[in-house]
């Protein structure tokens, strides 16, 4: 089977098909058709030219799709956006600047279009391309629409110097949307694709219903719970990618890739539910175990899910 991506709310659903695929397909996009469903992305004015050239945000509603945002002169790149878990707002990240150094800014729009702000001053990084993608703003929005929590480099932080093929550890914090102040949570990251702790820190849905606690994974593939009023965390134990439901009772995680965690062989982690009351785990999706990894021989041919699991 194949894997298929479709974006929702600033993330990825992933979707797997087979010989049953079209019809699991065409049921999707048949229930995106039918409800007033949130998605939003970055596209392009003009789709003939190569590479494309990123020049807007793009909000669909339902079936209905609209550009909340198109890029000044003195913009030169647009990061892909993260919605409200109610639909109406979107943070993303803009690189501005006419002329050298260029400055990272974060902002929240409207899903309408209308109402942009500038929250923060980040930390930026890389060679600067007009038009080129800068990837996805780890962040999420609290439910109430108040705070928004990031795991990135404010403008100013100390940024330690990794290896080429690592990504530096960036700062989790929260910021309130209303005056920019920020709060300092944990300094995380030092990460290597392939190697060790590997995903998401903070997922669109990481805050509980009542915007005051949020759930991330730490440096050990622990998820963890925070409490921005008192500052305690509680450990849930290992769960990288996690995802809190809408009703505040299940924080969905995907076991780390590596194979054997749990005592199978697979490329790809399986998914599971903790019950936040009792801490009880429920398997919800088994990733596929490998044949071939079992008798120690590479699975390039293993696919399966991956990404958060989206509520």
């Amino acid at each position: 089977f194949i894997v298929a991506g479709v974006i929702m709310a600033g993330v990825t659903l992933l979707s797997r098909m087979g010989d049953a695929g079209d019809s699991l397909k065409d049921r999707w996009m048949a229930a995106v058709r039918a409800n007033p469903w949130v998605f939003a992305g970055v596209g392009t004015s003009d789709p003939s030219t190569v590479p494309v050239s990123i020049d807007r945000l793009v909000v669909r509603v339902g079936a209905a799709e609209r550009t909340a945002y198109t890029m000044t002169g003195a913009d030169v790149q647009l990061g892909d956006p993260t919605v409200s878990r109610d639909g109406t707002k979107i943070a993303f990240v803009k690189v501005e600047g006419t002329s050298r150094p260029v400055r990272d800014f974060l902002y929240t729009i409207d899903a309408d279009g209308s109402g942009l702000r500038r929250i923060m001053e980040l930390d930026h990084t890389g060679m600067p391309t007009r038009g080129a993608k800068i990837g996805s703003c780890h962040c999420a929005w609290s439910p109430d629409n108040r705070s928004i929590v990031m795991w990135g480099t404010p403008k100013g932080e100390r940024r330690e110097t990794v290896a080429l093929d690592a990504i530096a550890p960036r700062l989790l914090f929260t910021v309130e949307v209303a005056t920019g102040q920020t709060q300092r949570w944990h300094t995380l990251g030092g990460r290597r694709p392939g190697r060790g702790v590997w995903g998401s820190v903070i997922t669109a849905q990481a805050w509980a219903p009542d915007s005051r606690r949020f759930v991330y994974m730490d440096d050990t593939g622990h998820a963890r719970i925070l409490d921005t009023v008192t500052g305690d965390e509680d450990d849930l134990g290992i769960g990288t990618e996690p995802t809190w439901s809408a009703d505040g009772a299940v924080i969905a995680v995907k076991l780390p890739h590596e194979p054997g965690t749990d005592h199978g062989k697979r490329n790809e982690g399986d998914y599971i539910g903790i019950d936040v009351r009792s801490r009880g785990r429920t398997r919800l999706l088994e990733n596929p175990r490998s044949a071939w990894l079992t008798i120690g021989l590479p699975a390039w041919r293993t696919v399966g899910y991956f990404g958060p699991a989206v509520w």
